[in-house]
Order: structure tokens, then C-alpha cells, then sequence
């Protein structure tokens, strides 16, 4: 790494332009060869010698490395390039057509934000070398009428870590095997479902860029899929199509899609596939949320290969993954490859191909293209103005103002224009928060705000709805009639923190979230911390200053008592979160909340269990994962393959030894939190009062939806909850419970799926099958407790209104019931 560093000082010093492969010593998608994040960027960094390439720090990742954009362009557009951005904003959100002569479209190419797909990544230097050095002979074309952003990474910590692994198990016997970790610290797969929700550090710092700096009118995420099928997708997607984009935006995508699959094709290679596959249908990821932006957001899937170890597929192992179509020649598929050996720069090939192709489109187009999307946004304003809904009201008085300043903020993240009311009038109340649809980004609006169902009766790709308000427990309404009141725009949504009243005791409400991080920072402190178990009430003894302190931190209201009557006194748990090695985003995402809130925690294996190692915790977590990863009763064979595609001695897991040791720890005092399908614990392992609700359900199927269930909300796990309540069903499960047999088991029922009704929004086959089963289940055993949490509570760190059965769990007022 010094030698490359030191090459790249002399290289910018001396202003000479290198190859890639010159640089790195070899070249970029060679065999067993990959080059980590630093030099990408720096070979990067030597390119700027030309005027022609600039790197801009973006911002810090989640393991806090530098993040990097290279802007790309002519000298000549370099030299205004502040001008230039200023123009992009203004063909979102100006009102003068002529702006189109004179701004440059601004296309992005997001490379390798999953980091194991770590072709893009290696062919980001490959493309910018060609283009700054006019090695390809479209790239004067290019420079002169497009500004490029390239990202080399939106995932740098991954590309480190998997490099690294790579690197490490090279020439062993687990070289290509998969890392025993996450390849992003909290998200891992997952960072690419963050794009509405802005979680991470790296979508935070890449959304500023897409929607509030930059406004790029293409998007273009190059990502990988599969071995054995076809070698390239691109569009035009499958059905069904997400109903609020503006149709122009499908036409734009299905018209580029189909250029570059043809330049592709043109080059001499085979295997692009289309139509098939991957749904117009908005899962949250980075390319599709563009769409609904305005932007044409592609997406690009290259088959893989294993990192940088080349591989062999035999012609009869060949097949279209998720489809019922045979692999063969068709009208969306007319070229198939016919096997053999596949490598890493087959896949820089066809990536450096098809990014210089849709980048070419756009140069030979660009004020068409401009005109276009300018057209788009004035037709999105005038939609809004003229067509029900005006806009959505957020009530000022909500159960959780936190939680509703907290889902303005992303929203005003995600480009979107948030008002106050100054004043009542037509239903509006002064103080309500507003959010007009006559505003260029009113399909990402509509998106977010309506309860879509899932249009056809075939199996979804993944995610089916995105309702934000529903996710995070936020009430809202549309507004059907034009908005007369008078409104100021919100730049900081988030109420400011007041204590009121005079005592030792502070209190907050437990409708409130944050409250609970308020208590969990007292409690840390050394604190005292009580509960109301009746209401739910959550209050600690302290300063007053302190009081003040903490309630301006967290945005909340705390109230001041003398004395407190029917408190209880909660003890703060020492906790403890498993991990299964694997790639678990679920442990992930639940260690990403511990952090947000404050919780102290260890990870704990499969051997730590298994040794008993386990006197130093109060409360053990397992997140959502199949019961038999968890007993490490599967065999890596059949669909399990790819997920047991571990090194030996990542494999197995807590055994009966560690059932045995967990029962002891309950019995002893412990409590268990078991997490959506880690709820099949509870039957397979520790033979509690439950049983699996929809194990005879044959035709039901539940991918991912927005359901409704109801809480009992008087007792411990369902404190704080109203009577009803939305919650996310993914990888969940729900439960039939029975009478208990031994005297020292009782069991609750906390919250249940309605007779009927159920589903909200998203993809539910089989709805009467969850009637009145069990969502969440208390069950005290012995001197501990298990808690069943069948829902999906957490979901990507994004069901906010669900979050508080597990901060239940950890401030838990031990009471009879």
C-alpha cells in the first residue's frame, strides 16, 4: 500500500496520466486480484492532473472513512461548475424552459454498494481513465456535454472488509467462501432498502447529493445477481409497475435500457436479459427511489463470479433464477450466453461497457433529455395543483411528536418541501405540518403517504409497500380541498425539549420513544428508573439540570413530580445480542437501534452459549433468523447452499448444550427476547405454550406488508401502545397459543391480528389464516421470562411505531399477571 501511495505522489506531482492497471500492478478484474477502496481513490486522485476530474469528499462512512465522489467533465465545464449545478436545480424546480440551453445534464453511476459485487468498484478506474484520457472514442462527446458523478463506492467500509477477506483467504480453502459478516457494520444486503428512510451514514451523504445539490436526471446503480443465469440485466423491468411514477420516466428508462443492452450487445457480448427478473415496483432501493424523483433511475445486474476467482458453468447448469421461463432464446433475451468460464473482467467489460453506452445516449441527446425532465417536474406541480389530494396534513397533536419530527426530517432529506400552518382554517389547525403535492417530487410523496396494494396475484420480488406514516405510527390525512391557510417552510421539524414542573422524579410519556432513551441515558448514569405498570409512565430521580438536559436532547417533555404512587422500580438489564456468523441483516439492524438509543450490549456466539457463558447478562436478543441456523441443524446443501457458503469453522450452532444453558439462564432469572422468525424457538427448542399459527396455512403467503393488529396495551410488553396499531409483517411469524401443563409457565397474549381486515397495504395471500392468532406473547418461566415478538418490530430500523416492544423488554416493570 506505501509503494502505491508513493507512486501515486510522483504521479500527480510529474502530471502524468497512467493506466489503472500500470498503477495498480495489474489490471483492474484480473484473476485473484482486487484493489481495495484507498486505491481506488487514489489512483483516482492521480487523474485530476488532467482538469478534467475532480474527487470530492462527501462526507465520513459508518466506520468513518472519507467518502468520495469523482466529478467528471470537460476542462471547459469544470471551470463553472458551481454554474452548472446551480442549473441542475434549476430544471427541477425552476419555472424557465429556456434553462435547458444552457444547463448539462448531470449523469451518476453508483458503483458496488453491495460489496461482495465488487466488479463496479474495480471498473469505476478503468472508466474514468478512458474518459479523461479519451481512450474510448465517445468520450470527447461525453465530456463536453454530460457531467459525470462517479461513485466508486457507495459502500467503502464493505469494499475494505470484503477485500480484505479476499485477500486473507487466498489460496486456502475458503477462497471465494463468503465473509462470516456483515459487509456494511449495521445494513449489510440492506444498504440498498435505505433510501427512503436515510439511516446510514452513506445514504445520508449520497440523498444530500441526489436530491438537494446535485439532481442528476440519470441514475445508473451497477449491482451483480447470480452465477448461473443470464449475464446481464438491464431494462425495461418486469411488471408490475409502481403506480405513481410519471409515465415519461417509465418511457425515458425502458428507452435507455434498451440502448445500452443494444451498445452491449453490439460489443460482441451475449446474455442480456430484460423484462424478467427485477419488477418496476419501488423496494426502496437506490435506483428505483430516483424514479420517483424525477430522475431515470437504471439498474444494471452482472452475473458473478466468485469475488476475483474465475469460475466455470456447465452449459446444462444454466437457468433464468425467479422465473418460470426456460433459458433459451426469446424476444427479451434473443443472445444467451452458452457457459464456460465466467471472471471478474468479463464483468468489468460489460459494466465499462454499458456505463460509457447510457452515458453516450445522454451526450448525443442533452437538451432533449433536459427538456424532458424539466417538462416532468412542471407537470408534477400542475398535477398537484389541480388533482385530489392537495396535499397530506400531519397533525400537530400526535402521540409521539418525536416520532413525526423525526419522519419530516427524512422526508425533508429526501427533497421533499415540509410546511407549518401559521394559522386554522379548513380542517388545518396552526401548527399542523403540511406537505403540498404541487412540488416536483409529488410521486415520491404519494409513494410514501398512500396504502398501495400489491397489484398482481404472482409472488413479489421483495418489498411491496412503503407506507412511511404507517411504518412509524405517524396519523395523517389527505387533503382533498386547495390549501388557503397561510404556511411557512420547516427546516427543523423536531419540538424543542422543556421540562414542566418542580420535584426529585422526572417523567415521561411511554407513547413517546425517545422518552425511553431519555431513561436509558439516566440509567446508565447509575440513576434510578421506575415505571407506571398501569400506565406505562416512565420516570428516573435526579437533578433538575440533568432533567433539562436530557429532555432537550431527545426533543421531549418531561414533567416534574414530588413523589411517585404505584411506580414500580425497573432495573436496567445487562444485555446481550446473539450473532449467527452469516451475513444476519437482522442483527445488524437491531444493533443499529441499540446504538441509536443509547443501549449498552455485547455480541455473543454460538460457543459463548454453548459454554454457558452466560452470568454477565440479564436479557439475551435473537434477531429474526430461521430457527435451525440458530440450533445449526441445517446441512449446506439444496437452497441452503448459498447461505451455509461458510468457512468450517463459522459453521453450526447453539446445539442442545446451548438450549440447555438458555432454559438455565431463564429459570434462574433471565429473560429471553425472541425476535420474528427466531419466535420458532419457542416450539422447537424450549417447548413453551405456542405453537407455529400457519403451519398447516398451505396457500398462505406474506412477503412483506403492512398489517393491522391490537394490543393489550395494560400489560408490560404492550405499554404505551394504543388499542390498535399498524405493524410490519416480514419473515415474520404468528402463533397459536394453549394452556400451559407445567405450574411454573404462564403465558399472555400482548397483541393479536384482528378476525378480519388485516392487511393495510403491501401483499397478503391467505388473510384468514392470521385471524386472531398471536403477534406478541409474554410468557413468564419460572424466575425469568421469554418474550415472543412474532412481528417484525424493528424492520430495518424503520417501524418506529413498533419499536417500543422492545424498548418494553429492556425497561420492563416486573409485575404479577
Amino acid at each position: 500500500m506505501r509503494k502505491i501511495i508513493f507512486f501515486a505522489l510522483i504521479v500527480w506531482f510529474m502530471g502524468a496520466v497512467v493506466p489503472p492497471e500500470k498503477f495498480l500492478g495489474f489490471r483492474p478484474g484480473a484473476d485473484k486480484k482486487l484493489a481495495d477502496y484507498g486505491q481506488i481513490v487514489s489512483y483516482l486522485k492521480t487523474l485530476e492532473t488532467t482538469g478534467r476530474l475532480k474527487l470530492v469528499k462527501i462526507g465520513k462512512t459508518t466506520l468513518g472513512k472519507d467518502m468520495y465522489v469523482a466529478i467528471i467533465t470537460s476542462e471547459k465545464n469544470m471551470a463553472s461548475l458551481e454554474e452548472y449545478k446551480r442549473l441542475a436545480r434549476e430544471v427541477y424546480f425552476g419555472k424557465d424552459p429556456s434553462v435547458v440551453k444552457r444547463a448539462k445534464p448531470v449523469f451518476l453511476i453508483s458503483c458496488t454498494i453491495h460489496s461482495t459485487e465488487i466488479g463496479a468498484s474495480q471498473m469505476s478506474m478503468e472508466l474514468a481513465y478512458n474518459l479523461v484520457a479519451e481512450k474510448d472514442p465517445r468520450a470527447r462527446q461525453i465530456l463536453e456535454n454530460v457531467i459525470l458523478l462517479l461513485v466508486p463506492s457507495s459502500n467503502p467500509d464493505g469494499v475494505d472488509m470484503v477485500v480484505d477477506w479476499y485477500r486473507k483467504t487466498l489460496g486456502t480453502e475458503d477462497e471465494g467462501k463468503a465473509m462470516p459478516w456483515l459487509y456494511h457494520h449495521y445494513a449489510g444486503h440492506d444498504d440498498n432498502r435505505d433510501w427512503y428512510m436515510i439511516n446510514l451514514q452513506e445514504t445520508r451523504n449520497l440523498t444530500r447529493i441526489f436530491y438537494r445539490e446535485w439532481f442528476p436526471v440519470v441514475i445508473l446503480d451497477e449491482h451483480q445477481m447470480g452465477s448461473t443465469g443470464a449475464r446481464l440485466f438491464l431494462p425495461p423491468f418486469k411488471e408490475p409497475p409502481s403506480f405513481s411514477v410519471n409515465p415519461l420516466i417509465w418511457r425515458l428508462i425502458n428507452l435507455m435500457g434498451t440502448y445500452m443492452a443494444y451498445r452491449v450487445e453490439d460489443s460482441g457480448k451475449t446474455g442480456v436479459l430484460s423484462y424478467e427478473l427485477f419488477t418496476a415496483w419501488w423496494i426502496g432501493a437506490l435506483d428505483d427511489t430516483a424514479w420517483f424523483h424525477n430522475s431515470i433511475g437504471l439498474l444494471s445486474e452482472m452475473a458473478s463470479s466468485k469475488l476475483a476467482t474465475p469460475i466455470y458453468i456447465e452449459p446444462t447448469e444454466l437457468s433464468i433464477s425467479w422465473s418460470d421461463r426456460a433459458y433459451g432464446k426469446r424476444v427479451t433475451f434473443p443472445n444467451p450466453w452458452k457457459g464456460g468460464w465466467w471472471r471478474l473482467r468479463d464483468i468489468v467489460e460489460y459494466e465499462l461497457e454499458l456505463s460509457l453506452a447510457g452515458l453516450h445516449y445522454v451526450a448525443q441527446h442533452p437538451e432533449e433529455i433536459l427538456a424532458t425532465i424539466f417538462k416532468i417536474n412542471r407537470e408534477e406541480e400542475r398535477l398537484g395543483r389541480t388533482q385530489k389530494p392537495y396535499a397530506y396534513r400531519i397533525p400537530l397533536q400526535q402521540e409521539d411528536p418525536t416520532r413525526t419530527a423525526k419522519m419530516m426530517e427524512r422526508l425533508i432529506w429526501g427533497g421533499v418541501k415540509v410546511y407549518r400552518a401559521k394559522e386554522s382554517g379548513g380542517g388545518i389547525q396552526a401548527g399542523d405540518f403540511i406537505i403540498p403535492l404541487s412540488q416536483p417530487y409529488r410521486p415520491y410523496i404519494l409513494e410514501l403517504f398512500k396504502r398501495y396494494r400489491y397489484p398482481l396475484e404472482e409472488r413479489p420480488y421483495d418489498v411491496t409497500t412503503t407506507n412511511l406514516p404507517g411504518f412509524m405510527g405517524v396519523e395523517y390525512e389527505a387533503v382533498k380541498t386547495p390549501i388557503k391557510v397561510a404556511l411557512e417552510e420547516v427546516k427543523d421539524p423536531y419540538p424543542r425539549g422543556k421540562v414542566m414542573g418542580e420535584g426529585s422524579y422526572f417523567c415521561g410519556s411511554a407513547e413517546v420513544n425517545y422518552a425511553y432513551r431519555a431513561m436509558i441515558k439516566a440509567a446508565r448514569m447509575g440513576l434510578e428508573i421506575y415505571r407506571n405498570p398501569s400506565g406505562g409512565e416512565l420516570c428516573f430521580k435526579g437533578p433538575r439540570k440533568l432533567a433539562e438536559r436530557l429532555a432537550d436532547e431527545n426533543h421531549i417533555t418531561l414533567k416534574g413530580r414530588e413523589k411517585l404512587q404505584g411506580f414500580v422500580r425497573v432495573k436496567f438489564p445487562r444485555i446481550a445480542v446473539y450473532k449467527q456468523w452469516g451475513h444476519v441483516m437482522t442483527e445488524g439492524w437491531l444493533r443499529y437501534f441499540l446504538d441509536e438509543y443509547g443501549v449498552p450490549y455485547r455480541v455473543i456466539h454460538n460457543e459463548d452459549i454453548k459454554k454457558g457463558k452466560l452470568k454477565d447478562y440479564d436479557l439475551i436478543f435473537f434477531p429474526s433468523l430461521n430457527p435451525k441456523f440458530i440450533m445449526g441443524n441445517v446441512k449446506p446443501t439444496g437452497i441452503y447452499r448459498w447461505y451455509l457458503n461458510l468457512p468450517k469453522k463459522y459453521m453450526g450452532g447453539i446445539g442442545k448444550e446451548g438450549v440447555k444453558n438458555l432454559i438455565k439462564f431463564v429459570s434462574s432469572g433471565g429473560r429471553i427476547v425472541l425476535m420474528g422468525r427466531a419466535v420458532g424457538l419457542a416450539w422447537e427448542a424450549f417447548r413453551l405454550p405456542v405453537m407455529d399459527g400457519l403451519s398447516r396455512a398451505k396457500d398462505f403467503f406474506c412477503p412483506h406488508a403492512l398489517v393491522k393488529i391490537k394490543v393489550k396495551n395494560s400489560l408490560p410488553l404492550g405499554l404505551g401502545f394504543k388499542e390498535e396499531v399498524p405493524a410490519v409483517f416480514y419473515q415474520s411469524v404468528a402463533m397459536r397459543t394453549f394452556p400451559p401443563l407445567q405450574p411454573y409457565i404462564r403465558r399472555r397474549v400482548v397483541a393479536y391480528f384482528p378476525r378480519q381486515n388485516i392487511l393495510l397495504a403491501g401483499y397478503l395471500k391467505g388473510e384468514k389464516y392470521l385471524s386472531r392468532l398471536a403477534a406478541v406473547v409474554d410468557v413468564k418461566y419460572r424466575r425469568g421470562a421469554f418474550h415472543l415478538i412474532g412481528i417484525d418490530a424493528l424492520y430495518r430500523a424503520q417501524a418506529a411505531g413498533t419499536f417500543r416492544f422492545i424498548l418494553n423488554s429492556i425497561l420492563y416493570p416486573e409485575v404479577r399477571w
